[in-house]
């Protein structure tokens, strides 16, 4: 994060044209940081033989024991192909059970003992990815950086469904949106 922030300060100081009112891009700003830190928290999973966003499905499955893969979709709010990629591995290596669901496209998931005692190993590994992001940002930063999150995805078409399943997986209390979509919903 110190790398990406000095990166920034430098192409900003170099910043050759006459006027103060550069700034900097929200959307760049956020993804650098997110690959910084994806790299964090792989390169305490890379002993599990994982990257995390594969353990962000099997953290799902195993706190919801049984799932589809539209209702992890709605919950981690990924697109359908970017969790089939992840779950792809999971299902091949005998971590996740699919089984069919009410049609060809939804299937039924749930953690098998080896995904269980996987994800038990695996969120050692998280933990200490988390200590360490919480020292390196500080609690404040922390928890702003988590209500960034609310508020930013808040617009999404499956705030609503994401809340529910933040007050049950992460916390003891629900966000409220106030954020209005397109069509006028509240979500």
């Amino acid at each position: 994060i110190d790398v990406y922030a000095s990166n920034i300060l430098a192409m900003k100081s170099r910043n050759t044209t006459p006027t103060t009112d550069f700034e900097l891009c929200l959307n760049l700003s956020f993804r650098k940081a997110s690959r910084v830190i994806s790299q964090i928290y792989d390169r305490e999973l890379a002993d599990c033989g994982i990257k995390c966003t594969q353990f962000s499905i099997l953290r799902a499955t195993f706190l919801l024991k049984r799932t589809t893969n539209a209702e992890l979709q709605d919950r981690l709010i990924l697109k359908q192909t970017t969790l089939t990629r992840g779950l792809k591995p999971l299902i091949r290596d005998g971590l996740i059970q699919a089984e069919p669901g009410l049609d060809r496209r939804q299937k039924i998931l749930s953690l098998i003992p080896q995904g269980t005692d996987l994800y038990q190993r695996a969120e050692k590994s998280w933990r200490r990815a988390q200590e360490y992001m919480r020292k390196r940002l500080g609690v404040d930063l922390a928890e702003q950086m988590i209500q960034m999150n609310i508020v930013t995805h808040c617009g999404h078409r499956r705030c609503q469904v994401a809340h529910k399943f933040r007050a049950n997986m992460f916390s003891t209390h629900m966000y409220p949106c106030r954020i209005q979509g397109s069509r006028g919903r509240r979500f």
